[in-house]
């Protein structure tokens, strides 16, 4: 008897792995000239169709943003202040339009609405309160701009 329901059981799992390749193999020849609608069916096939973003939020997003700053506070104790580096010799900007929150906020708003899973920060959160990030970055840009310097904490990606 045991031998039985293990063959239907193949027989079963053989049956849906048939009808599963049917359904994608017809969906992906349907969607061929359609490269949007292909590459959402390919997404929903490897199954990265979902909003990571819908998953997380402000709790969780700020659980990991304190757990990396203590992370980066245990790393860096004791290190020394950071060295900048001046701009070489006849390398000046003369004059720039600072940037401003507003500036920022309207670049932030442009970018698309899709994220990479690595990035802890979802897109939507982002645009949600960037009239109250928009500060810290537009500050960062003038400074480094009026001073000739870049941080080299920054330099790298």
């Amino acid at each position: 008897m045991h031998t039985a329901v293990q063959a239907e059981r193949r027989r079963y799992l053989s049956f849906i792995e048939h009808k599963r390749t049917t359904f994608w193999t017809n969906r992906v020849h349907a969607d061929r000239a359609h490269p949007q609608r292909l590459w959402r069916s390919f997404d929903q096939l490897l199954g990265r169709g979902g909003d990571p973003s819908a998953e997380i939020d402000a709790y969780v997003l700020h659980r990991c943003f304190a757990a990396n700053v203590a992370g980066v506070r245990a790393c860096t104790a004791g290190v020394p202040a950071p060295q900048f580096s001046s701009a070489l010799v006849g390398c000046e900007l003369r004059v720039f339009s600072p940037v401003t929150p507003y500036d920022v906020a309207v670049m932030v708003r442009a970018l698309p609405h899709k994220q990479c899973s690595s990035d802890p920060l979802p897109t939507r959160l982002l645009k949600d309160n960037v009239d109250l990030l928009a500060p810290l970055p537009s500050h960062l840009f003038c400074w480094s701009l009026q001073h000739g310097a870049v941080p080299s904490l920054m330099k790298s990606a």
